[in-house]
């Protein structure tokens, strides 16, 4: 939980901020977006496969 949702008293904007904050944690990194292109240029075919 970040700091300022911690802070926060009001119910509402508190879950607001959880929910924010769940999202931020799942949400992909930049390297991690860099190796998921480089997996769809090295193995096109694989990957076109997993979207039909």
């Amino acid at each position: 939980m970040s700091e300022n949702t911690s802070k926060t008293r009001h119910p509402l904007v508190k879950l607001h901020n959880e929910i924010l904050d769940f999202c931020n944690f799942v949400s992909l990194t930049r390297h991690e977006i860099v190796l998921r292109e480089k997996a769809i240029q090295t193995y096109p075919r694989a990957m076109a496969q997993t979207v039909d």
